[in-house]
Formats: structure tokens, C-alpha cells, sequence
């Protein structure tokens, strides 16, 4: 199996200042983790466990404190500017608020064509009909705004403007649980979709063990900074064998066994 991403004994530490000094908070203690090629993952815990500050610095929007993280084989401390952004353009992400994530004053032909712009990439029309085409957004809608679309809509959108640079990693942080119900099995099922048309790999953050039930192969769980237990989804199930894990599924009496 190829291996994506390692995160080799990585902490990261917060330090507040105030007028009483200062304090240290560990929220990532000696993490160890690979992402292999075409094996979904699933990063699952509780609020404040660590799993999107283990994200962020995976994508490089935060700084580990020690510790190293390669992308596709490369140690990306390392990197110079331009020898990041080329490797950075193989991970991309989607996160929780599609609300958010898009500029209200931008159209969302701007907002597509932007990573392009950013990676120095010529963009075709031909590029921008197949990524709306490929979540379920009309092509005649591109010269729309954000706010006259719902929020499911909004997220395929987030969904295809990760897609622009077709990267080989989705980050996907809570990507449904900011949407109604009855449109969260929809875009799951377009997740789905998706990695095997553009052969993703899916990094999936979540505190909902049906979701990554649903959507990985292998999932990690997280507690205080910490991976308390790491396997293949069914086993992990049928087995947990950490505290937390039991925890976890103990709020879950009805959760259903086999992926839909």
C-alpha cells in the first residue's frame, strides 16, 4: 500500500499569557499515525480530544510543537514555499460550515475557479462543468451566490472546489454535522461517490461513530490528545477494547452494524 501521510511522535502544545502568567496546554501528546492510499480513515472523539488540531497541522494551517508530518514521502518541515504549495495541493479539505467556508461576495464560479488561480493552473470551462456536474450542481449556476443556495447545495459546492486540483487526500471535517438529517446521507453517499470517481483517499474527522461507520475503513480514536484505540471500523466495533471507544458506542445502543 502507498503510503499519503505519517505523523511520526507529534505534539502540540498551546501557551496563554495573561496578567498572571502564563500556561501550557498539551493538546497532542506523541501521536503516531500513516494514511495509506485508498483506505479510508476515520479520526473519532469528543469535542476538545485534538482530532481537528491533528488535522489542521496535517494540512499545514497549524504548527506542530515537536514531531514530524510527510506528505506522500516528504518531511514537510523541510519545504521551501513553493515546494509545499505543490505537495499542499495533494491534500485539500472541506470543513464543518459550508456557510462559512464560501465567500459571500464571490460567485461561485469565482470560488471554483479560485484554487486554481492560487496553484497557477489554467482553468477550462470544460474543468468547472465537470466538478459542479460531479456533486449535482447545475453548471447554470455558477454565476450564483452562495446565499441562494441551500445549505446541502453550499456543501457540494465546498465539496467540488476541494476537488478543483485533484488532490489524492480529502480532509472532511464534521462535513455533515452542521446539515439537516435528511440531506446528511445524501452528501455521504456523494462522498462515496466522489472517491471513486477521483480515486481519494477520505481523512474523515467526526464525534458520530455512524458516520465513520458509513463512510471508513480504519478508524482512530482520540481522547485527550491521545489515540486510545486504532483498527479496521468492524472490528473496532464488534470488539472496542479502550474505555473511551466503549463510551463512545454506549451512546450509539442503535447503531447499525453494516455500512448501507
Amino acid at each position: 500500500m502507498k503510503e499519503l501521510v505519517r505523523v511520526e511522535n507529534l505534539s502540540k502544545t498551546y501557551t496563554s499569557t495573561s496578567l498572571f502568567g502564563g500556561e501550557n496546554k498539551e493538546v497532542l501528546k506523541n501521536i503516531n499515525l500513516t494514511i495509506y492510499e485508498g483506505q479510508n480513515l476515520g479520526l473519532l472523539g469528543q469535542s476538545g480530544c485534538g482530532k481537528t488540531t491533528l488535522a489542521k497541522i496535517i494540512l499545514g494551517l497549524e504548527k506542530e510543537t515537536s514531531g514530524k508530518i510527510f506528505i506522500l514521502g516528504k518531511d514537510i518541515s523541510t519545504l521551501n514555499k513553493k515546494e509545499f504549495r505543490r505537495v499542499r495541493a495533494q491534500v485539500q479539505v472541506v470543513f464543518q460550515d459550508p456557510y462559512s467556508s464560501l465567500d459571500p461576495r464571490m460567485t461561485i464560479e469565482e470560488s471554483l475557479t479560485e484554487p486554481f488561480i492560487i496553484h497557477d493552473k489554467k482553468v477550462m470551462q470544460k474543468d468547472l462543468q465537470n466538478l459542479v456536474s460531479s456533486v449535482g450542481i447545475s453548471f447554470k449556476d455558477i454565476k450564483k451566490y452562495p446565499h441562494e443556495f441551500s445549505g446541502g447545495q453550499r456543501q457540494r459546492i465546498c465539496i467540488a472546489r476541494a476537488l478543483a486540483l485533484k488532490p489524492k487526500l480529502l480532509v472532511l471535517d464534521e462535513p455533515v454535522s452542521s446539515l439537516d438529517v435528511s440531506v446528511q446521507a445524501q452528501i455521504l453517499n456523494l462522498l462515496l461517490e466522489i472517491k471513486k470517481e477521483y480515486n481519494l483517499t477520505l481523512l474523515l474527522i467526526s464525534h458520530d461513530f455512524t458516520v465513520c461507520n458509513f463512510i471508513c475503513d480504519n478508524i482512530a480514536i482520540m481522547s485527550k490528545g491521545v489515540i486510545e484505540e486504532f483498527g479496521a471500523v468492524d472490528k473496532v466495533l464488534k470488539n472496542p477494547q479502550s474505555e473511551q471507544t466503549k463510551k463512545l458506542l454506549a451512546c450509539l445502543p442503535q447503531l447499525q452494524k453494516e455500512k448501507v
